[in-house]
């Protein structure tokens, strides 16, 4: 920064707290406005090392904004979480804000969770060096504490600075501001226990903060899900992306940079993003520069995202685009129906709960074509879930079957309903380990007539009840997800499921190039998907009426 542009550092002269007045008037101005109270009495170091006043930055001024806003709601308390580009200056707006707020209330608790130990650290000293830089008249008085908290002893206040990994971070304590750093890089195993624990610990009660940020890191994780599951979870979405810091920007460039048939012609990614979001030359000009020194296009779209797609559709391998998968979750509609299966009976019905292992999103149609694709599970209750996703003839998920406490005997007597409900739907079912069991009474007890039969060497066997299923192995697996990627790709199924959604949000390529759940995340609702797209045929005759026994229509 040259010295003519750098800002001059003045603490207040005693003269301006000579009266009581003055001072209770400055400290009302003070606990009312962080803007004016960051830019008088807080100090950063500049890159040169020397103190300046912290003026609030754009993304600063945003986020502090929507703060203030969710205070003066109704409810009264915040709760927002952040998605941002790198080095926007969250950390010294944290430290900050953090350090205001405390001030001015007493019997308050913060807490502040930093990723690494060495960020947790940093953010320690900033807390330190906020607090002598301000002014003696306005230094609430400081007790000593532990090796990283601060404690206020004449309000009765204290802050502390821990970092991620050990387990309950927040067990046992009562929090009233809770500011969670770079979230998505905790430690996997401990994660979601701990932004769990710590976002109890601050009741929803009036004034209670708790800012969850972080840059995007994968498509699955405890980040990744609160971000995607606000609003419904209480949370609000705070987004900032790179072009809103004014330091991203490169001027030093020739007069034919951006000219159509020269060297330095936009590209039509360029041109797109200039458009959209009305960045400059320079701005174009820096970006270019940063791609060249990250290791991956990938990289770069993480750490310096303009959309939150661009975030998360470039955050680790996933298999579908978030921006297709946006489309769907978009389009969806609502269940019409939960059923449940009343086994002496044989069919299914609805109870007075409206709970059901079967969610219906249009009721069976006489006539219609059907497509039922069933992956098979233990039924512990733990781990995988059972699956029967149901296509209609225009490939619309109009059904799904969805259950963790089905034994696969069991499993096969509910499919020969449902898919009798549906009028004789062929189905597919995955017959890996436990899925010969449902199989096999499928066929051999209930004689279900339209089940898939896999084809070896492009001929169908003669023993046909010996090649009935799909076996997913490392040849069959990556053909039936390919074609459900182009179809999702193309716009040619609608998904309505949240939870296939979501599946299939943290369904990736992984490093050795396997095609799976990502760590924690399950992928039974993609995979019987993936099955009943592979064996659709689009819109046909339906099979003759004589199949299909009158009883099973409409009633269920």
């Amino acid at each position: 920064m040259p010295a003519k542009d750098k800002l001059k550092v003045t603490k207040p002269s005693a003269q301006e707290f000579t009266t009581r007045d003055a001072i209770l008037e400055e400290r009302r101005r003070c606990a009312t406005d962080f803007a004016y109270f960051a830019e008088k009495y807080c100090k950063i170091r500049n890159k040169d090392g020397e103190p300046v006043p912290f003026k609030l930055n754009r993304v600063q001024r945003d986020l502090l904004a929507m703060i203030e806003r969710q205070w003066a709601s109704d409810r009264g308390y915040v709760r927002i979480v952040v998605l941002k580009a790198r080095q926007q200056g969250f950390s010294t707006f944290m430290q900050a804000y953090s350090y205001w707020w405390l001030k001015h209330r007493s019997t308050k608790q913060a807490f502040v969770v930093a990723n690494l130990k060495k960020v947790s650290e940093a953010l320690f000293t900033m807390l330190q060096y906020t607090h002598k830089m301000m002014p003696e008249k306005m230094r609430p008085k400081l007790s000593k504490g532990s090796v990283r908290q601060m404690v206020f002893s004449d309000l009765d206040t204290s802050i502390e600075v821990d970092t991620a990994g050990a387990e309950d971070l927040g067990r046992g304590r009562t929090l009233n501001l809770a500011w969670l750093s770079e979230v998505a890089f905790w430690q996997e195993s401990t994660a979601q226990k701990n932004l769990q624990s710590i976002i109890v610990a601050c009741p929803k009660k009036k004034n209670s903060i708790v800012i969850v940020e972080s840059t995007a890191n994968g498509v699955s994780g405890a980040y990744y899900d609160l971000y995607h599951r606000a609003p419904g979870n209480g949370f609000e979405q705070f987004f900032s992306p790179w072009f809103y810091s004014e330091d991203y920007t490169d001027e030093d460039y020739g007069p034919d940079f951006g000219v159509d048939s020269t060297p330095g012609e936009l590209t039509i990614e360029e041109k797109e993003l200039m458009a959209e979001h009305g960045l400059t030359l320079g701005q174009i000009n820096w970006r270019r520069g940063e791609m060249l020194r990250a290791e991956t296009h990938e990289d770069f779209m993480r750490e310096f995202p303009a959309t939150p797609q661009d975030a998360f559709q470039n955050s680790g391998s996933p298999l579908f685009s978030p921006v297709h998968l946006e489309t769907l979750r978009k389009a969806a509609v609502n269940p019409v129906k939960r059923l449940h299966y009343n086994e002496a009976d044989d069919v299914f019905e609805e109870r007075k709960d409206r709970q059901g292992d079967l969610t219906l999103f249009e009721e069976p149609v006489k006539g219609k074509v059907y497509y039922i694709g069933a992956d098979v599970a233990q039924g512990t209750g733990r781990g995988d879930y059972s699956i029967a996703q149901i296509l209609d003839e225009d490939r619309r998920q109009v059904g799904i079957y969805r259950s963790n406490k089905i034994d696969p005997w069991f499993y096969g007597q509910v499919l020969n309903r449902l898919g009798r409900m549906f009028n004789t739907a062929e189905i597919i079912i995955e017959v890996n380990a436990v899925g010969h069991t449902a199989k096999s009474r499928l066929s051999r007890e209930f004689h279900y007539p339209n089940l898939y039969l896999r084809v070896r060497d492009e001929k169908v066997s003669d023993e046909y009840t010996d090649n009935i299923g799909f076996d997913t192995n490392r040849k069959t697996k990556p053909l039936i997800i390919s074609r459900l990627q182009d179809a999702v790709k193309k716009g040619n199924i609608i998904v309505n499921c949240p939870v296939t959604l979501d599946e299939m949000r943290t369904f990736i390529r992984t490093d050795a190039g396997g095609l799976e759940a990502s760590p924690g995340a399950h992928d039974d609702t993609v995979m019987a998907l993936a099955m009943a797209n592979f064996i659709h045929k689009g819109k046909r005759e339906p099979l003759p009426l004589d199949l299909i026994e009158e009883s099973f229509l409409p009633a269920y």
